[in-house]
């Protein structure tokens, strides 16, 4: 899906998380965002960064700790990736009622629902 624009699905989400989220992340809040490990989500860091779309600064309050903020090419690619997924939702949706669509909303919360007490019940 994103190919064309030269980086992986797992980057390409970093890069959209990261713009949501703004500049100067922790890492570590980042890897919560995309719900994975700290590792997993260092070496696309890694990537990145060396890519020169993302800088990895010492948080000057903890320098243990990373923040991370996207440089103004990595902002730039954000951007794309966000048009090629409103591109690509807008098609995938095109051929579905809006009733069809709320009703699979209402289902997808039902069933989210369901799980979170679930979650909490253990």
């Amino acid at each position: 899906m994103l190919a064309g624009l030269g980086v992986s699905n797992s980057s390409g989400w970093c890069l959209v998380h990261l713009k949501r989220l703004g500049q100067n992340v922790r890492q570590i809040e980042l890897a919560r965002e995309l719900d994975i490990r700290g590792a997993s989500l260092a070496r696309t860091l890694d990537q990145l960064s060396a890519a020169g779309l993302v800088d990895r600064l010492t948080d000057p309050a903890d320098a243990r700790a990373n923040n991370l903020r996207l440089t103004e090419k990595g902002g730039r690619l954000a951007i794309d990736i966000e048009n090629r997924l409103i591109e690509l939702r807008a098609e995938l949706l095109s051929a579905i009622s809006s009733e069809d669509l709320l009703a699979a909303w209402r289902v997808c919360n039902a069933l989210g629902d369901a799980i979170a007490i679930k979650t909490h019940e253990r």
